[in-house]
């Protein structure tokens, strides 16, 4: 953890000081499906810059398959080595409005599928459960008490190191995965706390998830935050 947050603080700052201003960096993990019921993810490490100054935002990194072993990721192989695309060429209060963050983000990973249904002995999550509110949070037990974090049907240590603060600090949103009998969870965590997402991606996230059990989700993240999912179970 401590090598991504170095290797993600020194492609902000390679951007140059004017890119840098609008700076943020995301992991984030998305369970595929299971090989022997262990979650196969495709697994986003991204960072956010600016070409000019809170303007022209874009994201680059990269993406890869990973497969569960124990309480982290074994990388399998590189998707694709660069992940680079402009979200938004706007002010900072039409970044989320005008955000081309989903669509991007859902190529990438339709990608990853691609290459997930290669593996021998997978099979694809059956469908996916979205949770993003604070009501949802208290109706599926969701807490984060400085280092243990609890889901409905899953608790764990969980002190994270992230930028600009000890730990990171707040939940942004729960994703639940089935298949047949075996439930995992994605708990997305955040650092500073970050925007309250509008209705419009709310929606579109729930939507998305209705629709596919793979379904790309957006987690706002504020100036120099970070956000980083956190795998649990299977149950």
């Amino acid at each position: 953890m401590r090598i991504l947050l170095i290797l993600l603080i020194g492609f902000l700052v390679s951007t140059g000081d004017v890119k840098a201003c609008c700076g943020a960096g995301q992991y984030r993990i998305f369970p595929l499906g299971v090989i022997k019921n262990k979650a196969v993810c495709a697994v986003f490490e991204i960072g956010r810059y600016c070409e000019e100054e809170f303007y022209d935002y874009s994201w680059g990194g990269k993406l890869y398959l990973a497969l569960q072993s124990g309480d982290s990721l074994k990388i399998l192989n590189e998707v694709t080595p660069t992940v680079e695309f402009q979200e938004c060429i706007c002010t900072p209060n039409e970044l989320e409005q005008k955000s081309e963050y989903m669509n991007y983000m859902s190529a990438f990973m339709d990608s990853a599928l691609i290459h997930a249904k290669k593996l021998k002995g997978f099979e694809a999550f059956d469908r996916m459960e979205y949770i993003a509110t604070e009501v949802e949070f208290s109706e599926n037990k969701v807490q984060l008490n400085n280092d243990q974090l609890e889901v409905r049907d899953f608790s764990r240590p969980c002190k994270i190191e992230a930028l600009n603060c000890e730990y990171l600090s707040m939940v942004r949103e729960v994703r639940f995965y089935y298949i047949k009998k075996k439930c995992f969870a994605v708990c997305s965590l955040g650092c500073p706390e970050g925007r309250v997402l509008t209705d419009e991606l709310l929606e579109t996230s729930r939507s998305n998830a209705l629709k596919s059990p793979i379904g790309m989700t957006y987690v706002s993240v504020d100036w120099h935050g970070y956000t980083k999912d956190v795998l649990l179970g299977p149950n």
